[in-house]
């Protein structure tokens, strides 16, 4: 039985999760079987694997040892999606993010650089506009390699390279043994979020100090397990479940802050030193709920940026 299906960011395969825990890759052209891959503890209750309930991937790029983004579409649109309309109850939260800087590859084959040490990573879902990117030629070649986040009903998350199809990370610390949960990362793919079955909104870091996300890991045993992750309370119903959770773009909150009129001085975000990327979640809870989270930290840089002494340090 098939319960979670995806296209590849390359639009090369269709991926379909399984019942249990396999993920079968089947080439686009005429679907042909091209290969599989297992997601199952090697021992202990889990061992004959769980369902898979979310597929997820993001995308990202090697350029002499620079970090570099991906050239994802929609992101405009997802703005504007996911920030809904309707009756919805806001509160704070205090979350933690990075700041995020990128490189990426232009339509004439030029790239536009930032600064960057480490290599990062870029989601699919959410990513700023192409047009809005300045570029720059470079003769060298960018190496993109893609990979997929895997939720299944074992409470675990699974991240794969998609270049030799091993898996790179484990992530523990959700509860989600029966609904169909799917994680996400944010738009520069240095968070993952998730829902859970235990009323709490989960977030990872896609990077640990001792073992980056770029690492290249080969062989069946040799992956990283990260343990180390940030939660809170989102659900209070008589069944807390989180069933879904998705990070705001940052277009859409910054346009949401504006129109909003809560800080009538602030006319532009120009001036606001805070990344957006991780700054809001949407979840959605068992009873219908909706509710906006928001970064108490992010609320405290658009507070400063409207004050007299944000106009004076921008």
């Amino acid at each position: 039985m098939i319960t979670a299906a995806r296209y590849t960011p390359d639009a090369k395969f269709v991926v379909a999760g399984l019942l249990h825990g396999q993920v079968y890759f089947y080439d686009v052209d005429g679907l042909k079987y091209y290969t599989q891959i297992s997601c199952k503890n090697r021992s202990g209750s889990q061992k004959e694997g769980k369902k898979v309930t979310g597929l997820t991937f993001m995308r990202g790029a090697e350029y002499d040892g620079i970090s570099s983004k991906s050239q994802p579409s929609g992101g405009e649109r997802a703005s504007r999606e996911s920030m809904m309309a309707g009756s919805i109850s806001i509160s704070t939260n205090s979350l933690v993010g990075t700041h995020a800087t990128s490189m990426i590859k232009g339509p004439d084959n030029s790239t536009a650089l930032t600064p960057r040490s480490s290599i990062r990573a870029t989601s699919y879902e959410n990513s700023p506009p192409v047009s809005k990117l300045k570029y720059r030629s470079r003769q060298s070649k960018i190496i993109y390699r893609d990979k997929m986040l895997v939720t299944t009903n074992d409470s675990r998350l699974r991240l794969f390279g998609l270049d030799d199809f091993c898996m790179i990370r484990k992530y523990k610390g959700l509860v989600n043994m029966q609904m169909q949960i799917r994680a996400r990362f944010n738009e520069t793919g240095n968070f993952i979020v998730s829902g859970s079955e235990s009323g709490n909104v989960y977030i990872w870091n896609t990077s640990s100090k001792n073992e980056p996300l770029h690492l290249k890991v080969s062989g069946l045993n040799n992956y990283d397990r990260s343990k180390s992750y940030e939660s809170f309370e989102a659900s209070r119903a008589s069944l807390p479940i989180v069933t879904d959770t998705v990070f705001v773009p940052s277009m859409g909150l910054k346009e949401a802050l504006i129109s909003s009129k809560l800080f009538p001085s602030l006319l532009s975000m120009d001036n606001v030193k805070h990344d957006m990327s991780s700054a809001a979640i949407i979840t959605s809870d068992y009873e219908g709920t909706i509710r906006v989270f928001v970064r108490k930290s992010c609320i405290d840089a658009v507070y400063y940026a409207a004050g007299p002494e944000g106009f004076v340090d921008s």
